[in-house]
């Protein structure tokens, strides 16, 4: 994957972020308002924060509530991880909208830390937020567990000081359908 020099990277092909991770997302935007007030973190790719993930995309407010990882199908023994600022009724099954922006990355699937801007495929964490994608380099991911299909995490990634995230965050592994 080649490192991205640009700042923002306007979807010019509506099936741009669905051959990205094909067949595991399936956005539309939906709903209005942001669903917390809670305060951003500020933009820190180095150290995690203890809370629960926070920050911003595009310079609104997000907070992490939901989310869902599967097997990557174009990546062996890699996870494609997909984290909403909204509840999901069934996070392994059916469509999920988002109108508030979501956070998407492949990771190996083990415990353990992965540098944004690293390896070969290069690692890297998408903002997406109203068919707009910021894609960060810039930070780490840690899987802290998988266990009994759940996995913990952590993670710090910037972009800028309008779009970063940083804090801790709780998914179910799908086994089977979609997100």
């Amino acid at each position: 994957m080649k490192k991205i020099s640009v700042k923002v990277q306007k979807m010019t092909n509506s099936l741009g972020l669905s051959v990205l991770f094909a067949g595991l997302f399936s956005l539309s935007l939906g709903g209005c308002g942001s669903p917390n007030n809670a305060t951003p973190a500020t933009p820190n790719a180095t150290t995690y924060s203890t809370q629960q993930l926070t920050g911003q995309i595009d310079g609104s407010s997000w907070q992490f509530v939901a989310g869902a990882a599967r097997m990557d199908p174009h990546l062996a023994n890699h996870l494609q991880i997909a984290l909403f600022n909204q509840s999901l009724a069934s996070p392994c099954q059916g469509t999920v909208f988002s109108s508030g922006g979501v956070l998407l990355f492949s990771l190996p699937l083990q415990v353990g830390e992965t540098a944004l801007g690293a390896g070969s495929p290069q690692s890297s964490l998408t903002f997406e937020k109203a068919n707009q994608n910021w894609i960060s380099t810039n930070g780490k991911i840690e899987i802290l567990s998988i266990v009994n299909n759940q996995i913990q995490g952590q993670l710090a990634a910037v972009y800028d000081s309008k779009t970063f995230a940083n804090g801790q965050f709780s998914i179910p592994l799908c086994t089977t359908g979609g997100l």
